[in-house]
Formats: structure tokens, sequence, C-alpha cells
């Protein structure tokens, strides 16, 4: 950069932002702030709680400030987005996160996406968390083929009791009211801790705890 070129930028930018006493040469793709050489670069970064220098690639730019180098950046970005959720769908583990198919490959194994087209028959929509959570790996939910039907695994969270109970394999043509009235009525199947937690839910009607 030659001396011109220099005065010019720095009759630009004005005075340094950290220093005050030299003109600047840089500004901070951040947040704008100017500076005048890399000690007030670094002092900026370090005064400003740690501002990493990078410009923000999702900030709102007016249409009259945008130049071929902010299209360019916003072309890059979406590009950068695109590898990631192919990237996301190689790994074994968050490869069920995105929806999405890749190179002719299901999104989902065989038994998840007959589950969730035969959920879609039946009004429902499934969406699946990474085959790493916990709760994915404990759901038991499946479409059984030879009985054509699904059986939920269902999970109820009473959550003025602070208490949850589970029903596996529940066949999908059982009333959720049979199921609830096990826990919403007192019975032998619960403990007596359990009953006491309950009392609340015992003593409401069904409608009220459906409110």
């Amino acid at each position: 950069m030659t001396d011109t070129q220099e005065k010019d930028i720095s009759s630009r930018l004005g005075m340094c932002s950290v220093c005050a006493h030299t003109a600047a040469k840089y500004t901070c793709p951040r947040c704008g702030v100017k500076t005048c050489s890399l000690p007030c670069v670094k002092s900026h970064k370090k005064d400003a709680g740690g501002c990493s220098g990078v410009r923000d690639k999702t900030v709102m730019v007016l249409k009259e400030d945008m130049d071929n180098l902010t299209l360019l950046s916003d072309y890059r970005f979406l590009e950068e987005i695109d590898h990631k959720l192919e990237d996301n769908q190689r790994h074994p583990l968050r490869r069920y996160i995105v929806p999405r198919q890749i190179k002719g490959k299901p999104e989902l194994p065989f038994f998840l996406n007959n589950l969730r087209n035969e959920a879609a028959k039946r009004g429902t929509t499934l969406r699946f968390l990474p085959n790493h959570f916990s709760k994915h790996k404990e759901n038991s939910t499946r479409f059984i083929a030879k009985e054509g039907i699904i059986r939920w695994h269902i999970k109820w969270v009473f959550h003025q009791a602070d208490i949850t109970f589970t029903n596996t394999q529940v066949d999908e043509n059982t009333p959720i009211i049979t199921l609830l009235a096990h826990y919403m009525e007192p019975s032998d199947a619960l403990t007596p801790e359990e009953t006491e937690k309950l009392a609340y839910y015992h003593s409401a009607s069904y409608s009220r705890i459906a409110s």
C-alpha cells in the first residue's frame, strides 16, 4: 500500500478509536471499530469483551450499503451452510438431525422411515431426535407390519406431582382415556407414595386436567 493510499484511507476512517492519537487504518469487520495498528487491534479485542474480529455473516445490511464484497460474502455463507448440512448427513451421530436425502440414500433407517409413513397416514407427523440422544434410544415406538398397527411408547409426565410413568408397546387402538385411568384413579397398581403424589390429579376431573 502506497503512502497516498494510506492517507486516503486515514482521511475516510478518521482517528483511531483506541488510542485517539493516530489516524485509523483498519476497520473491525465485527463491530466497525477503527484502529491504527496491531497493538490497538489487540487492545480493542480485549476491551470489547472478546470481540473476535470476524464479520457477523448474519447481520442486517441495508440495500444501499451492499457491494460486491457483501454479495460474495453472503454467497460463501450459503455455500458454507450447504456444506455443513452435507457433513451432518454423513456424520454417524448427526445424520438424522436434518431431514434430507443425499445421493439416493434414505434419510432414516427403514423401520423409522416406515413408522413415519404409517403415522402420516394416520394424520400424525413424527420428528426424530438424533440417534445418540437418550430419548431416541428409549423410545420403542414401532410399526408392526404383521399386525398392521403402530405400538406406541408413551411417557406420562405429571408436573404437579413431579412424577412420570411409561407405557410401552401400546396398541394404537387403545383409547387414551383407558391408559390415563390407571393414573387418574386410585388403584392397587400404584404404590402408596405414587398415590400420595397423584392426590391432586385424583381429586380433579378429566376435563380440568385436559384444560
